[in-house]
């Protein structure tokens, strides 16, 4: 996904940067959905529930802070995710990264076993290892 550097027109605000599952969205298998619950959207077959005022949360980070998203979905799949929770805002973050800014490790994921864990490294953005970094 190409996210094209947004001035920072105001020094002053903070650069917030936002994972998206557990914190914006709850995405699940379809058989895992907990009981009561109905999927908002399904993207790649999983479920994805948008968590209570979300929309009200990113309105609100996005008066007050750079919003970026650095998340170890892969590109594709984050794009529509991005596309359904953000709709037009998306265009407004100062960068996004997906699971190729991400260090894939030998472990794996305890309900997974051919998921890797992913690592998000902040030294990266210390360094500014990307061209599209604040």
């Amino acid at each position: 996904m190409v996210i094209h550097r947004l001035p920072m027109s105001k020094p002053n605000l903070i650069l917030l940067i936002i994972d998206l599952n557990g914190v914006l969205v709850h995405v699940a298998n379809k058989l895992d959905l907990p009981l009561g619950f109905k999927a908002d959207t399904f993207i790649s077959g999983k479920a994805i529930i948008k968590r209570p005022f979300c929309d009200n949360f990113l309105k609100f980070c996005f008066e007050r802070f750079y919003v970026s998203v650095w998340s170890s979905r892969k590109k594709l799949n984050l794009v529509h995710l991005l596309d359904f929770i953000m709709h037009e805002r998306r265009y407004q973050l100062a960068f996004c990264w997906d699971q190729s800014h991400c260090t894939t490790t030998e472990l794996h994921t305890v309900d997974n076993i051919d998921k890797p864990v992913m690592l998000k490294e902040l030294v990266k953005l210390w360094d500014k290892d990307g061209p599209n970094l604040p």
